[in-house]
């Protein structure tokens, strides 16, 4: 039987690759070809599933449909969602609404034109915290990234994050 050398080399890549990152969850994992392209990220740790909305202030299109003035999603406990192509520099309205609860939490995302990136938590077990939070990253941020490999350079800050009253 003969092989193509091609043909070896991806088997080994592949091999490599499933070896160096079978521990890890694939869908914690960012592609490193993609992580220039993510500007926006919540992590949720509340411990429970939450309903998520996010809403483009300015009224442009936050995804490839068209029509799409909003996203609006279902986040399971210890789980992220990221976006792509979103302008993290602009002005957003989030609204959160924890699984059971009567509540629906709101909160605006002030533009600001030096910011990169929107990267945050979600965590509603720690009064003393504020809920919606920027991403401090494993080793509160001494690592430089956000537990997802993302950088945390240029990340919104609290100031940016304005919370609404709850309806």
């Amino acid at each position: 039987m003969k092989f193509n050398i091609k043909f070896l080399v991806i088997l080994l890549c592949f091999q490599a690759y499933s070896f160096l990152y079978s521990g890890t969850k694939t869908s914690d994992v960012v592609p490193e070809t993609m992580r220039g392209y993510y500007h926006f990220e919540i992590f949720n740790k509340s411990g429970k599933v939450i309903n998520f909305v996010l809403e483009d202030e300015n009224s442009k299109n936050l995804s490839n449909d068209m029509y799409s003035k909003q996203i609006f999603t279902t986040i399971a406990d210890n789980k992220k969602l990221r976006l792509l192509n979103i302008d993290p520099k602009a002005s957003y309205l989030i609204s959160i609404q924890p699984f059971g609860a009567s509540k629906t939490l709101k909160f605006i995302i002030e533009p600001n034109n030096t910011r990169k990136n929107i990267f945050l938590t979600w965590d509603d077990r720690d009064i003393k915290k504020e809920y919606l939070r920027p991403q401090s990253g494993p080793l509160k941020g001494l690592m430089g990234k956000t537990e997802s490999g993302l950088p945390l350079g240029g990340n919104i800050k609290q100031a940016d994050i304005d919370k609404k009253s709850s309806f």
